[in-house]
């Protein structure tokens, strides 16, 4: 199995209580090291020093947004190999529009983990969900 050091997520999105939720819910359903983040500009602040496994990002966040943050990421060679899963409620409009920016997967909100699950899977070594069902109103975010 993986070590906390090779399950660092940033989770960046505006809404802290969407934030709060999938950091939450990728400790205790993945045991994955969350660092949730409020803005993109952050997440690049941290980006070369943390050098998370993964980035999952909202779409649409005011002043920089996911598109942005993924180009940024994806430009820079110290950064391009780190994956990113944009994360938005806008469709297939904005799944198109993080594509073309160079994201490696979309996930469409509300969040459902057991596809979260299976993103995180193909990235993260020795990822295993708990067995048990989640609890009712556990599993999605908006």
């Amino acid at each position: 199995m993986g070590t906390d050091a090779d399950r660092v997520v940033f989770v960046v999105d505006d809404d802290p209580g969407v934030r709060r939720l999938i950091a939450t819910g990728l400790r205790h359903r993945f045991g994955v090291h969350a660092m949730p983040m409020a803005g993109a500009e952050e997440a690049l602040t941290w980006a070369l020093t943390a050098r998370p496994t993964l980035i999952l990002t909202d779409l649409m966040m005011p002043n920089l947004d996911g598109a942005e943050l993924t180009r940024r990421v994806k430009a820079d060679p110290r950064t391009a190999d780190i994956p990113i899963v944009v994360m938005s409620g806008g469709g297939s409009n904005a799944r198109a529009r993080a594509l073309a920016a160079g994201a490696d997967g979309f996930l469409a909100k509300p969040i459902h983990f057991a596809e979260l699950g299976e993103i995180l899977a193909r990235w993260l070594t020795g990822l295993t969900e708990p067995s048990s069902p989640p609890t009712r109103g556990e599993g999605t975010t908006g």
